[in-house]
């Protein structure tokens, strides 16, 4: 196992009664500690020492003085007297990443008897000291050009990774994720494994990282009619290992609008600009201006992409709490806005290659300036392209139209009956203090789905659980801690993509009653 030494020494301290200590205060880059060493001796002019006369060695926080891991080395009576490295190991080896003070100090001392513990009087490691406790006051005096004679050992281990989901997803790229959960005792190389299936063909470079570090590679000249798959990595001397699958879709979202220009030139002079709006929130987000010079329809998007505020993976956005529409700039006089146009006002979602349309209301063309009509409104539908019967419009026209400037219409898209479907299923592994909730995703309605629990106290909840992406068939499990012994909770299971939130039927469990040894055993029964 790899080890850590300062083995130079020129002078020897005593270590003796009233909890006096010696050591050195040095940093420990989150390491598996396993073992302690010194160079001692003891020093005997009469005798032996009583055998209650014991030495230790110890590990404490610099912080706030708090032990960390403590050793007995035993009889100091078996210390040699000429000097010699004395080793301990830890009863459990502890990982720390933070700064310490390792240390000796025995219980007692005579005259006659006593440890002596080495150290150089000139700084030699950089950034560590020669530490000195002189009584019971645990007032430490630190020596920065001093350093004590010390070794401890470490075990290194293969790394544990996690993949998190890829973000900034667009038409042709995206960020993947991941989170180094132990170095196993040294820096590691990070990144990411990707490519159209589990064989994945692409590494992106590497990243060096320690425990509890994030990272992260943006990844290029993407298809956006393709699923991919990534995984993360991480290597160490020991080895490497990888976190779980993930998948992502290129989910474009792209508005498309089919305008005219009216009859009259300067009218519908200034462009076309496509809107989103979600209604729970009032986010709205304008596309450029696209320039309009012909009478003749012209065909006009904006993909979603650009939206500042999707920037969350698309799974979390409610498609059917959104409105699409158009923003129209040029001069409404009247008289001067006959056949100006918008037909085909409509959404297209593609979820890896899985394309759906969307039009507001089955709606497929809207003469949105006619002449005669001040507030700049009047239904001249022409049925084109209709996906869905004719239906009532829901209608968003912000305010009057003013006689030149920036206009808009907005219309809700229809519901669609893809929403995931979740089951609750009984709680397991029921105790004291902890329990499983336990769900089934039915369905994920075509695409990426969060799944998680709500629960609480009763049918009002009030704690969700940490939400983790599943698939059609697939279950998922939350453990719960810390609960109250003998109480009832509800939970129920809740999964979600971009059509919408699912809940399962609430389930309830009881966790055990705590019961008193003493009147356990006064039961016959037991």
């Amino acid at each position: 196992m790899p080890t850590e030494e300062q083995t130079q020494y020129n002078s020897w301290g005593q270590v003796s009664s009233y909890s006096q200590r010696r050591g050195q205060r040095l940093t420990i880059p989150n390491r598996r500690v396993t073992h302690l060493s010194f160079m001692l001796q003891r020093y005997s002019s009469y005798g032996t020492p009583p055998y209650y006369y014991t030495f230790w060695f110890q590990i404490s926080r610099v912080n706030d003085g708090a032990v960390i891991a403590t050793t007995s080395g035993g009889w100091y009576g078996s210390i040699p007297t000429s000097p010699t490295w004395i080793t301990q190991a830890l009863s459990t080896p502890v990982v720390i990443n933070e700064e310490v003070r390792i240390s000796v100090y025995a219980t007692l001392r005579t005259s006659t008897q006593y440890i002596l513990a080495a150290w150089q009087n000139s700084d030699v490691k950089s950034g560590e000291y020669y530490s000195y406790q002189a009584d019971m006051s645990d007032v430490w005096n630190d020596y920065p050009d001093m350093d004590m004679a010390y070794r401890y050992t470490y075990e290194l281990g293969v790394p544990g990774i996690s993949t998190n989901p890829a973000v900034a997803i667009t038409a042709s790229a995206a960020t993947l994720n991941g989170t180094l959960n132990d170095d196993g005792g040294e820096p590691c190389d990070c990144g990411f494994e990707w490519g159209e299936t589990i064989a994945y063909g692409n590494t992106t470079p590497t990243q060096s990282r320690r425990t509890g570090q994030t990272f992260a590679q943006t990844i290029t000249g993407l298809d956006p009619n393709k699923t991919y798959h990534f995984r993360a990595f991480a290597t160490n001397s020991v080895g490497t290992s990888y976190g779980a699958d993930r998948t992502f879709s290129l989910n474009s979202i792209t508005l498309y609008a089919r305008c005219r220009k009216g009859t009259q030139g300067w009218a519908f002079s200034g462009g076309v600009r496509l809107v989103i709006r979600r209604r729970s929130t009032g986010d709205t987000w304008e596309g450029g201006s696209q320039s309009v010079t012909s009478t003749g329809y012209g065909y006009f998007s904006e993909n979603w992409a650009a939206c500042p505020w999707t920037g969350l993976p698309w799974c979390r956005v409610d498609v059917n709490d959104l409105e699409i529409g158009i923003s129209l700039l040029g001069d409404w006089r009247s008289g001067y806005e006959s056949n100006t146009y918008c037909t085909q006002l409509y959404m297209e979602i593609n979820f890896g290659g899985a394309i759906i349309i969307l039009r507001p209301n089955g709606r497929g063309s809207q003469q949105l300036i006619t002449d005669g009509y001040p507030n700049g409104r009047q239904d001249n539908w022409a049925n084109v392209n209709d996906v869905v019967p004719d239906e009532d419009a829901s209608y968003a026209h912000e305010g009057n139209f003013p006689t030149t400037g920036w206009n808009r219409d907005l219309y809700s898209i229809p519901a669609l009956p893809i929403r995931p479907t979740v089951s609750t299923d009984p709680a397991t592994g029921i105790g004291q203090v902890s329990a499983t909730l336990n769900g089934f995703l039915d369905d994920d309605g075509g695409v990426v789905t969060d799944c998680w629990f709500e629960w609480g106290l009763d049918t009002t909840y009030g704690t969700e659980t940490t939400p983790e992406y599943k698939s059609s068939g697939e279950s998922f499990a939350f453990e719960l801690h810390d609960l109250v012994p003998g109480t009832t909770y509800h939970f129920r299971a809740v999964a979600r993509n971009c059509f919408g939130v699912s809940y399962g039927a609430d389930e309830e469990f009881s966790t055990n009653i705590q019961i008193n040894r003493a009147h356990a055993l006064s039961r016959e029964e037991l």
